[in-house]
């Protein structure tokens, strides 16, 4: 997108590559809080000098703990936040089932006095076991991309994230302890963030899944447009994205189009990376979803179950990958399909996600754009070098555009 490379001249950004950066942040605070079950807590001060950050109810404690843990983003260099990840050392977790819920908060805390039933949106979940085994330690993450580039855009709204476990509560033996900043340092929690001066980062235009409907017996070919007949087809416009099938899916496979609408400008710079990013809310056992370049047109109506594709631009999922955070696909069919769409909009008909078809238990529900964690296209281009710029040039070539200087993010 050409303000981007525009403002990059203006801030002194490089003009040679793309010329991201990765950062990593420690926690400007975090701690934790023992609170009782049964009602509201009266706010309380954190323990922030504990070596774990302490979630659930083990046998020794006297009720359940909470986490709360705050990054500091101020130190950021002004540039797009393409991608942003969490990151958590589980050191120890009970026997008894159940995983460690993180959310972002939505109300102000302090080391000296923070409220045990803060709540705020639950964005993952980490340190899944089942009853009767324990969580392998190690280190677990958490997409916090849009959460952020909020951030980022808002700092007065950066009041952290929460760490709670899922039996929060319920019984005895269901915790989590996670390093905490005063623990080992190689553990301590981290958000590591990607950053480029020329970048952007899209949510779709459009998005629903269909479902066909007195599909035909299926004729033995995994991914065969075998429904022709458009008129049965459902669309749904919701906020999941249905692909493949479960065991009681007697109208076929559920299909899943995806539309990006990219600014105008993008047909005049040169684009260096695409990378397609999708939430995977749950998943069965078999199968795994495939992105299609859709070689059609269509609308929230128009979609048709048979909508014709081009290019195979890959696997997103494959069976064996959980639940519960995104997925990413990029490579060098995506980028030149992106490519394509910039130089030419008219042909920008979107993705179609398809599952192994004609086979239950092969369901992948994805988040849809309103959803809690929309698709998203990341894009990485070369900047434009201007020679020898004036400051007045610059801003009357935004103007022109009609652009805002801070249009890092479109939705």
């Amino acid at each position: 997108m050409a303000v981007i490379a525009v403002v990059g001249l203006l801030l002194g950004f490089p003009t040679a590559g793309s010329g991201a950066v990765t950062t990593t942040l420690n926690p400007s605070l975090d701690g934790d809080l023992l609170g009782t079950y049964g009602g509201p807590n009266d706010p309380g001060p954190l323990n922030t000098a504990n070596a774990q950050l302490r979630t659930g109810h083990n046998n020794g404690w006297t009720g359940g703990y909470k986490s709360f843990v705050k990054f500091d983003l101020s130190s950021l260099p002004a540039m797009p936040i393409l991608t942003a990840t969490a990151r958590f050392y589980l050191e120890s977790g009970g026997p008894w089932g159940g995983n460690t819920i993180v959310s972002k908060v939505v109300d102000p805390w302090t080391a000296a006095s923070t409220d045990y039933d803060l709540t705020g949106s639950d964005l993952a979940q980490i340190a899944q076991h089942a009853d009767g085994a324990t969580p392998s330690p190690g280190w677990y993450s958490v997409d916090l991309g849009s959460v952020a580039r909020d951030w980022q855009s808002d700092p007065a709204t950066n009041y952290g994230l929460a760490l709670r476990h899922n039996y929060d509560g319920c019984c005895t033996g269901v915790f989590g302890n996670f390093t905490s900043s005063e623990g080992t340092s190689a553990h301590r929690p981290e958000l590591v963030i990607v950053q480029a001066p020329y970048g952007l980062v899209l949510n779709p235009s459009l998005d629903l899944y269909v479902t066909p409907n007195n599909v035909p017996s299926y004729d033995g070919e995994p991914g065969d447009d075998y429904n022709t007949n458009t008129a049965n087809d459902s669309r749904n416009d919701t906020t999941q994205l249905f692909v493949g099938r479960n065991d009681t899916d007697s109208a076929g496979d559920h299909r899943s189009f995806v539309k990006f609408d990219l600014p105008s400008s993008l047909g005049s710079v040169e684009l260096v990376s695409a990378t397609l990013r999708f939430h995977l809310d749950s998943t069965q056992p078999y199968g795994g979803t495939r992105v299609y370049a859709l070689s059609s047109d269509w609308n929230g109506t128009s979609v048709a179950y048979s909508q014709s594709v081009s290019t195979n631009l890959g696997v997103l999922v494959t069976v064996s990958d959980p639940a519960g955070q995104y997925y990413e696909l990029s490579n060098p069919a995506l980028l030149a399909t992106v490519a394509s769409w910039a130089a030419d909009p008219a042909t920008n008909f979107g993705v179609r996600l398809t599952q192994s078809e004609g086979y239950t238990f092969t369901l992948d529900v994805f988040s849809s754009l309103t959803g809690g964690h929309p698709p998203e296209l990341v894009l990485e281009f070369a900047p434009i070098v201007i020679p020898e710029p004036s400051t007045l040039v610059i801003w009357c070539l935004l103007a022109g555009l009609g652009i805002g200087v801070g249009w890092w993010r479109k939705r």
